[in-house]
């Protein structure tokens, strides 16, 4: 693209990234992210917790944590988090590219008490999200692993 400022002609050209290039996404695959863990008395959140996302990020799920965001409601204090995130709009095929979707957090008996938009894109074998600030604290993106381990203190 060419443009000229002053009378000078300068390029500028766009640079794209794949989000599905793993230089440009970050992995959650800690246990405590998965929807089948229970919280303990200690919760996390991704507002305040120093293990939070990074807001405007792009992540995927693997291990422990799942392979992608759950697409039906979570219990309640799952996931290290006494509200956790669950995707509402269910996953896009890989023909949409990026797409935005909702993600719920259920919190006293609503399954969809919270509500934020995120991005998410189709990498054939697995799913990137772009996730941005939960709209409270103790509210978490969980992953759809099934761990039954326990956040309790023995």
């Amino acid at each position: 693209m060419l443009h000229k400022i002053h009378g000078i002609l300068l390029t500028i050209s766009a640079i794209t990234i794949d989000p599905c290039d793993k230089r440009f996404y970050k992995v959650l695959n800690d246990a405590d992210r998965a929807a089948g863990f229970v919280t303990g008395s200690s919760t996390l959140c991704d507002r305040t917790s120093k293990n939070r996302v990074i807001y405007d990020s792009w992540y995927r799920f693997n291990g422990s944590a799942g392979v992608a965001m759950p697409t039906g409601c979570v219990d309640t204090m799952r996931c290290g988090a006494k509200a956790p995130g669950w995707l509402y709009d269910g996953h896009p095929r890989e023909v949409e590219g990026v797409v935005h979707r909702s993600v719920c957090f259920h919190l006293n008996d609503k399954c969809c008490f919270y509500k934020t938009d995120i991005q998410v894109k189709n990498c054939r074998s697995f799913y990137v999200y772009k996730f941005h600030k939960p709209p409270a604290k103790n509210l978490r993106y969980c992953g759809n692993g099934t761990s039954n381990n326990t956040g309790e203190q023995q």
